[in-house]
């Protein structure tokens, strides 16, 4: 296996991985009142749970830790690296924006939408990698975590 098969893969993913920034950027992950096992409020518990069952159905090792982050793993091996995003967003109140921030936008190659930089877009990202790893049998000497939070 060589980096231009996994470079096609990767091409191969390009819709899964954009669908996957849309749902997340539809959760208005903005912080709100803590509540019962929501910490940082429902919304921001959403799309952890979101997450959550994303990665679980995709075969992942997967833990939830009190709604605080989810951490994913390729398998049960100690992780040796640690990978962090966070699914939060900054809120929108007061900003121009000239669509819905919250209905990512796809034009001319780029998604546009609340946190589709920082951070949705880099997570989903590399659980799109872990799935390209995953699906290819690439061996991984060693194991890593995604802790999203």
């Amino acid at each position: 296996m060589d980096i231009e098969q996994i470079r096609q893969k990767a091409e191969e993913y390009l819709p899964s991985e954009t669908e996957l920034l849309k749902q997340l950027i539809a959760i208005p992950s903005v912080k709100g009142e803590p509540e019962e096992g929501a910490p940082f409020g429902a919304e921001c518990r959403r799309v952890l749970e979101f997450a959550e069952k994303t990665l679980k159905d995709d075969g992942f090792v997967v833990k939830n830790v009190d709604n605080y982050v989810v951490t994913a793993q390729m398998d049960e091996r100690e992780p040796e690296l640690g990978i962090l995003a966070h699914l939060d967003v900054v809120p929108v109140a007061g900003q121009r924006w000239t669509a819905d921030p919250f209905t990512a936008d796809v034009r001319e190659g780029r998604i546009y939408g609340r946190g589709s930089i920082d951070d949705k877009g880099p997570a989903a990202a590399i659980i799109t990698c872990m799935r390209i790893i995953r699906d290819m049998k690439i061996p991984l000497k060693r194991n890593f975590r995604l802790i999203m939070g």
